[in-house]
């Protein structure tokens, strides 16, 4: 056989007699001693946290969160790197017991958490036993040495204990621990299935509780103790005031904690002093300048006020009582005009703002005057027009002679005046008896021209009189357009 290979055969070999070693260690510790077979008949302590009693310390703190939830006892550590022990207020002082509980673990939390079970807690906190499991379907059995440091009573050191079982349930489902213990020797069952068993002979009775790891969230649908028939039945119910204490290692943790956070209390404490000595030194150092300052001011001050006086005092005494009288009763005087002529600027604001608003109302009085006598000329020239209208058809009716001139004398005369139409009417009658001769017509119908020409004047005059005597609105008005028409249709 080659060295390299022999070599590889020995290695197996010892490889295979340490397992085989560590198996039987294992078989030998499990089920090297027989099964505690006593009947735990009698309950004790039965708990369904269907709502809170004092047989728990229900905790709301920045790392602990212990309340009843729903027929289930909600379980939050906060705290990241430290497990805890919730124990019972219930005094637990039997040597022979049986305790059965339903746990589960969050799903929503990480894989390092786990939840179990902690009995025969010592009252000076020396030792304790465990029972737990966490989300890998791992369970492992520990016991606390003098409070310092835990052995580890299932699996490997390597493996911090932790034992691979197929007992446990899923992670979202309640796992059943039951842990009988007889004089020292302990049974634990996971889900009625038995697991291991081992002797603790250095505890006889001790509290009992939960221990819920680091950054944990569990449930527990029930909690219940149970003894044998022998026990005392003063004991069944038993409220006592045990103590919850922490094991070894959150102890020691928590004192460490306390001294380092009141170490550093301490450093701020004496960094926030030395900052406030040298803010007040500052402060004082301000104070003091500014009161330099604020002295020298007062001090120039002084020295000016001093000037003034002596300046005072020097002109009173160069002025002489009689000027000085006579000036304060011409200052009293003037500030007396001042304040009756600022009286008569304010009776001369509101006269002219009377005027103002009377004038603005005789604006529009004359308005309204000038727009009703100018309607009312309306209406009448158009009742005179209606007037001539029914002449000229009574006219034209009785001389059916001339139709052509009487034609052009109503177009032009239709919206003329009465003595208008009545010169316009002679010029037609002498213009149909007349001889035909140039010189006549001619100087005929200048002076008809003159005439209708004056008449014009005369009713533009007359109309101008019915103003009321109003001189600014007694002006010449334009003659009709149809007016001229007619006066130019007779020129020659």
């Amino acid at each position: 056989m080659r060295p390299i290979q022999h070599k590889l055969w020995n290695t197996l070999l010892r490889f295979g007699f340490l397992l085989t070693m560590v198996f039987f260690s294992n078989f030998f510790v499990g089920y090297g001693q027989q099964k505690i077979s006593i009947s735990y008949d009698k309950p004790m302590l039965k708990e369904d946290f269907n709502e809170e009693n004092k047989n728990w310390n229900y905790q709301t703190t920045y790392e602990n969160f212990f309340v009843v939830d729903k027929g289930d006892l909600f379980l939050n550590r906060i705290n990241p790197t430290n497990p805890y022990a919730f124990l019972s207020n219930w005094e637990n002082p039997l040597t022979t017991f049986q305790i059965r509980s339903a746990l589960k673990l969050s799903p929503d939390q990480g894989k390092d958490q786990t939840i179990g079970l902690i009995f025969l807690v010592q009252k000076d906190g020396s030792g304790a036993v465990v029972m737990e499991f966490n989300r890998n379907k791992e369970y492992r059995i520990k016991q606390l040495i003098n409070g310092k440091f835990y052995k580890y009573l299932s699996g490997e050191k390597e493996s911090q204990g932790w034992v691979k079982s197929g007992f446990l349930t899923s992670k979202d489902e309640y796992n059943e621990l039951d842990v009988q213990v007889n004089e020292g020797q302990m049974d634990f069952y996971i889900n009625k299935k038995f697991v291991n068993s081992f002797n603790v002979e250095s505890f006889k009775s001790g509290g009992l509780g939960f221990i819920i790891g680091a950054n944990t969230k569990a449930k527990i649908d029930f909690f219940n103790v149970y003894g044998t028939s022998t026990a005392d039945d003063t004991l069944q119910n038993l409220n006592g005031t045990y103590v919850n204490k922490l094991h070894g290692e959150e102890l020691i943790a928590k004192q460490g904690k306390d001294i380092d956070s009141l170490k550093r209390e301490i450093r701020a404490a004496n960094q926030r002093y030395i900052n406030y000595q040298k803010e007040r030194d500052q402060e004082f150092l301000r104070m003091k300048n500014s009161l330099d300052t604020y002295i020298r001011q007062n001090d120039s001050l002084e020295v000016k006020v001093r000037k003034l006086n002596f300046l005072e005092d020097e002109m009173l005494l160069g002025i002489d009582s009689d000027v000085l009288l006579t000036l304060t009763t011409e200052l009293r005087e003037q500030i007396k005009r001042n304040q009756a002529l600022e009286a008569e600027v304010e009776g001369y604001k509101d006269s002219i703002y009377y005027i103002n608003k009377k004038f603005q109302e005789l604006k529009v009085k004359l308005l309204n005057s000038v727009i009703d006598k100018r309607s009312t000329e309306i209406k009448s020239q158009e009742q005179a027009l209606k007037e001539i209208k029914k002449e000229l058809q009574k006219q034209s009716a009785k001389e059916p002679s001339n139709p052509a001139s009487l034609s052009k004398e109503e177009s032009g005369t239709a919206n003329s005046s009465p003595e208008i139409q009545t010169a316009i009417d002679s010029e037609n009658s002498s213009n149909t008896g007349a001889p035909e001769k140039s010189d006549l017509n001619n100087s005929s119908k200048t002076d008809k021209r003159t005439k209708i020409k004056e008449l014009t004047l005369n009713s533009e005059a007359a109309g101008s009189k019915t103003t009321n005597g109003d001189t600014s609105l007694n002006k010449i008005k334009p003659i009709p357009s149809k007016v001229r028409k007619a006066v130019k249709g007779n020129r020659p």
